[in-house]
């Protein structure tokens, strides 16, 4: 069959070499063919000179085979002749006569050519097996063909690592065949054989395997070196990979890179190698004209989209399988222009995109051929196009995937998200299995993946907006791709404390660091803001750096990889994190529409699930909470080293010894290296932390449990006693917000709070609250603080921030070893003065104006604040939804309105219903705090101060009068428990806060005064309805009696001011309130003069001068005594002439 390549014709002569022509013909593709094979010839000789394989001789045939000859005869063919390739010889035959296998086996030579026999037919079976070819008719089977010819006898001839090479070249010359499929599947069948074979044929085989991977590489450099079945000899190959990335696979790859590089043709391999791989990746790939953008939605396929649901799991293992071969692989694959192309992420194909509609603009298949930056890295570079695969929510085949998810088992959704997860998973992986091998290749490998690194992150800045263009930036599947995979690379610092040890927290600072963390993010405490804290700090310029951040710094890679996380998870994690609330509540919204397929529903439940399979992934949620503790980690052993920290305590008795008047640090007490890491850390690290640890609680708490949270919550009492050190009102709130979903114990919260399926559930982390003994010297004040400064967070931000406050601190109520905090905070005394902090800090809820005790002062008038806004949105909502309730059950009138109509009453209705029941729940918690914290003697203080009390006796009195008055039949709704509405519940806790004062005088005055009194018939109320529901105990009921008489004893004694001073002169009326002041004040800032108790009222909520906006604190309004003394000496002689006439 092959006799015309293994035999040369009889009277040939080779060619004369010696002779050349003055300018010699360009060889044809037969004469490189034939140059080629001559070459694989001597490889196969140079081979057999220096082995010591085993040597068949192929003249020498056996009994057996002798019978099969056509001519009776022994002779020898020319086609044997040509397959007995010059070597050292065996001494052994390798055959046995039937005489010598009957001979007693006594003598060792015959034993010898026994084994030697034995071995050669095993090689024999096993190549025939491996290669498909057999030089013995007897064994041309089912696939294996017979390779001898008709004229020739060569039955009786074996193969072996002499012959093969030659019988291989034949078949792929003379048969239509993929060389590259057929020698790699040749290559892979011996190595099957080869762990079962006798030592002397495992390296007979491996001799073998050799001269496969030279062919193979001959194939590869040289196409044309078997015509049409070599002709795409590396697109072969990366199908085959496509096909079978298995270890034997990359064993192959790795012999054959090896021999690539010998003979020169790695890189050019490498580059074809790429470029398909690459092109593989993109399934409808989009044909651009230049300069014509239109051109991309013509041609086949134009109304097509990439989806996530195409199977690109071929091109991903044929990528993975090429970078774990070698490190030369690495090195050459960085260095191809599909790696990393700057100029197409640098400058767009379509500059001019004015006349490209918008609708235009946003499709997918514009935006993957005319992005720049953020999407060019995603749609242009090789790792972009393996971590680009990720559901996105406008992808035909999800919406079709999920048609009709509610009249399907939930067995099923949960499943088509498994696999969801699943493919973006394997993106990952083989994402990692790229950056790691080029990272362990070193050298220009390493260069060339730190690279792309870097640029995924700076090209991306986009993705931060509200609104980010898609032509600028990533996708946010790209990007949560990308942040799951440097958790991955940076697992092995945030799992090692040892190592976490080693990170350089001043890389933010240098030269390297700010490539990817610029200098415009905003920090924590901005240099100006900085030095409006103090006086003293105004003059000082920012303190030095230390010397490990000098700006030409370098950095290892432990650092890099830390960092470099972090600002991954910063722009592809946290702001799903940030959007999954919006999503859910816009799935809400539109679930009615899901019955119907409606295009709005189904994208909310698209990106509803699409965001699940990716974000909710318990690999990634646990790598996510480890990151979380190792930042928190770095960040306080930075601001705080333990050999600075006061945590220790009395473990026997578990007191702690505090002086709760340092509980507020002041920016003077900083240290150099804190102020550095202050004025430049960038805010998103701390906000970063607390959203993702958020996120994790309210959607799969129970991973919280894998990693030690006691940094973090070191890092949140830091911060809680330093307010100043945050500008932004809404992280601080998020401290707030991280105790009560992270650390609060499951039984303190609601199923309500959660964002998934999964129930709270406690673990070390819960427990900390009561046993961290910062948390339990500085926690309560600190939080008694931030729930005033959350009324700058915007109202419906403000609702959420202090419930969950409230919540945290009446669990620390109820733990022996936080009482004495709040007991410490309530009677501190002109502990810190104006310097603590300006008024100009009133920004970030910073202010320690006048005593510590106003603080605690500034906390009650927020929980009044709060009390009041929420009764009143409570009660109007109540309102409203019995007036609806009224009009449902009216059925001609309701029957009367159009569809449009009833679904316009119906949707506000359950709007109103949701708005109640959040307000009321959290008016309850209020009442609650009022009733819990008076029930203290010391804690009670603070309520008489007169900046706070008229607030306080108004808000218990307001709230009595909505509960009990002539309008609280309008209250009475049906199901009012569904509202979380519970009045005998409300009306028990005012009762009971009221009792908390019974045995007070100046409470007896406010009350007295107090507009709300309305002559005591809403107390007289609530003393016939506790008594009748038995709210409270008798005992009670006795001491709020005995309030009510000494209330209505001080009315008889009682004068009326508002008659007195209506002829009064104007310089002795608040120009605020229209009041007579009592002790006037000037603001230096202004030159107005008010009232001390009207301005301190307006300075709780606002430190600014209300007359020109100002920066004010009470400690710098001026008293003037002059004009007191004139008002009160005005006010006596006007109320003796009351009392005579």
């Amino acid at each position: 069959m092959f006799s015309s390549f293994l035999q040369k014709p009889e009277g040939e002569e080779p060619p004369n070499e010696s002779v050349t022509a003055p300018s010699p013909p360009p060889l044809t593709k037969e004469e490189i063919r034939l140059k080629r094979l001559q070459k694989v010839e001597e490889t196969v000789l140079t081979e057999k000179t220096g082995g010591n394989a085993l040597e068949i001789d192929a003249t020498q045939p056996s009994s057996e085979d002798t019978k099969r000859n056509k001519n009776g005869d022994e002779t020898s063919s020319p086609l044997k002749k040509s397959l007995k390739i010059s070597g050292p010889q065996s001494p052994i035959a390798s055959s046995t006569t039937d005489a010598q296998k009957s001979t007693p086996k006594k003598d060792p030579a015959a034993l010898e050519a026994l084994k030697i026999d034995r071995d050669n037919r095993a090689l024999n079976m096993n190549l025939e097996f491996a290669l498909q070819l057999t030089l013995r008719r007897e064994a041309a089977v089912d696939s294996i063909q017979y390779c001898g010819h008709d004229g020739i006898t060569v039955a009786n001839s074996f193969l072996n690592a002499s012959n093969i090479s030659e019988l291989m070249c034949g078949r792929l010359n003379e048969q239509t065949e993929n060389a590259v499929m057929y020698l790699s599947g040749c290559y892979k069948r011996i190595v099957a054989k080869e762990s079962s074979a006798s030592p002397a044929v495992q390296a007979e085989l491996a001799k073998c395997r050799k001269q496969i991977i030279s062919l193979l590489g001959s194939c590869l450099g040289v196409p044309e070196l078997f015509d049409a079945n070599s002709a795409n000899s590396v697109r072969d190959l990366a199908a085959s990979l496509q096909e079978d990335a298995s270890p034997v696979m990359v064993t192959m790859l790795k012999d054959l890179i090896e021999e690539l590089n010998e003979q020169g043709y790695l890189p050019m391999v490498m580059e074809e190698l790429a470029t398909s791989v690459y092109s593989k990746l993109d399934n409808n790939p989009v044909a651009v004209q230049p300069g014509n953008p239109f051109s991309i939605f013509q041609g086949p396929g134009a109304n097509s989209m990439r989806s996530v649901l195409d199977d690109f799991s071929a091109a991903l293992s044929a990528v993975g399988a090429l970078v774990r071969t070698d490190k030369r692989v690495c090195k050459e694959l960085v260095a191809q222009k599909c790696f990393l192309n700057s100029e197409l992420v640098a400058v767009s194909r379509f500059p001019n995109l004015q006349h490209v509609p918008p609708q235009m603009r946003h499709h997918p298949r514009f935006i993957e051929a005319a992005g720049t930056r953020g999407a060019a890295v995603e749609h242009q570079t090789l790792l972009g196009r393996v971590l680009r695969i990720s559901p996105e929510p406008r992808d035909p085949k999800l919406v079709e995937l999920f048609k009709d998810t509610q009249r399907t088992p939930r067995n099923i959704v949960e499943g088509k998200i498994q696999d969801l997860r699943k493919r973006c998973a394997q993106a990952q992986t083989v994402g990692v299995e790229i950056l790691m091998s080029c990272l362990r290749a070193g050298g220009p490998a390493k260069a060339g993946a730190m690279q792309w690194l870097v640029q995924s992150l700076v090209q991306n800045l986009e993705v931060e907006k509200d609104q980010p263009s898609p032509l600028l930036g990533a996708s946010s599947g790209f990007m949560l791709n990308l942040g799951a995979v440097m958790l991955q690379l940076a697992h092995p610092v945030i799992a090692d404390a040892e190592k976490l040890k080693k990170v350089d927290l001043f890389y933010l600072f240098a030269n390297e660091g700010k490539v990817v963390f610029p200098d415009d993010l905003t920090k924590l405490m901005p240099l100006a803001y900085f030095s409006s804290l103090t006086s003293a700090a105004g003059s000082l310029p920012p303190p030095a750096p230390p010397a490990a951040a000098a700006s030409t710094a370098e950095f290892n890679f432990i650092t890099q990889s830390f960092f470099l996380c972090w600002r991954a998870l910063h722009l592809g994690v946290v702001p799903q994190c940030n959007r999954y609330e919006n999503i859910l509540r816009g799935l809400n919204h539109h679930h009615a529409g899901l019955e119907t397929n409606d295009p709005h529903a189904m994208h909310y439940l698209v990106l509803k699930f699409g965001t699940d399979a990716q974000l909710l992934s318990p690999d990634l949620l646990q790598e996510i909470v480890l990151f979380c503790s190792a930042a928190s980690t770095k960040l306080i052993d930075t601001l705080e080293p333990p050999q600075h920290s006061k945590n220790a305590m009395d473990v026997s008795t578990g007191d702690v010894e505090v002086n709760y008047q340092d509980w507020l640090c002041t920016p003077e007490q900083l240290t150099a290296d804190q102020k550095h890491v202050l004025l430049n850390l960038p805010e998103h690290l701390v906000d970063d932390i607390m959203t993702m640890l958020i996120f994790v609680a309210r959607t799969d708490p129970a991973i919280l449990k894998t990693a030690s949270m006691d940094s973090t919550l070191s890092l949140i009492v830091f911060f809680l006693r330093r307010p100043w050190a945050i500008q932004k009102p809404h992280l601080r709130a998020k401290f707030g917000l991280t105790l009560f979903h992270v650390f609060l114990p499951a039984s303190a919260r609601s199923r309500g709070d959660m964002w998934s399926q999964n129930t709270p559930v406690d673990g070390p982390h819960t427990n900390l609250l009561s046993t961290h003994i910062m948390a339990q010297r500085y926690m309560s004040p600190g939080l008694l603080l931030l729930y005033g400064d959350v009324e700058r967070t915007g109202f419906y931000e403000k609702l959420t921030n202090r419930r969950c406050i409230m919540v945290v601190l009446k669990h620390l109520w109820t733990l022996p070893t936080h009482r004495s905090a709040f007991r410490g905070i309530a009677t501190l005394q002109d502990t810190f003065g104006s310097s603590t902090a300006p008024a100009s800090s009133s920004s970030s809820g910073a202010t320690a104006e006048g005593s510590g005790q106003d603080y605690f002062v500034r906390f009650a008038n927020g929980l009044m604040n709060e009390t009041n806004a929420l009764v009143a949105a409570t009660m109007d909502k109540l309102v409203e939804i019995r007036k609806t309730q009224l009009q449902m059950q009216n059925l001609p009138e309701w029957g009367r309105l159009s569809e449009e109509e009833r679904k316009q009453i119906t949707e506000k209705h359950e709007a109103n219903e949701q708005e109640c029941r959040g307000s009321a729940g959290l008016c309850l918690e209020t009442l609650n705090m009022l009733n819990y914290l008076t029930s203290d003697e010391v804690i009670r203080q603070p309520f008489l101060h007169d900046a706070i009390l008229p607030r306080f006796t108004s808000t218990l009195l307001n709230v009595l009068q909505r509960i009990v008055g002539a309008k609280s039949l309008e209250l009475k709704v049906d199901n009012m428990e569904s509202y979380n509405f519970q009045p005998k519940v409300m009306l028990m806790e005012i009762c009971l806060a009221m009792v908390h004062f019974h045995d007070s005088p100046p409470f007896w005055q406010a009350v007295a005064k107090d507009s709300f009194y309305n002559n005591g018939g809403p107390i007289r109320k609530a003393l016939n309805i506790a008594t009748r529901f038995n709210l409270i105990t008798p005992g009670e009921i006795a001491h709020l009696h005995a309030l009510y008489e000494q209330v209505q004893q001080a009315r008889t004694s009682f004068v009326d001011i508002d008659s007195i001073v209506a002829d009064a002169p104007f310089d002795f009326m608040d120009p605020i309130l229209d009041t007579l002041m009592r002790d006037p004040v000037r603001l230096p800032t202004s030159g107005n003069i008010v009232d001390r108790s009207t301005i301190a009222q307006h300075l709780l909520n606002d430190n600014t001068d209300p007359f020109n906006r100002a920066s004010l604190n009470i400690s710098m309004v001026e008293p003037v005594p002059e004009l007191k003394e004139k008002i009160q000496a005005w006010l006596d002689q006007k109320i003796a002439e009351q009392q005579q006439s």
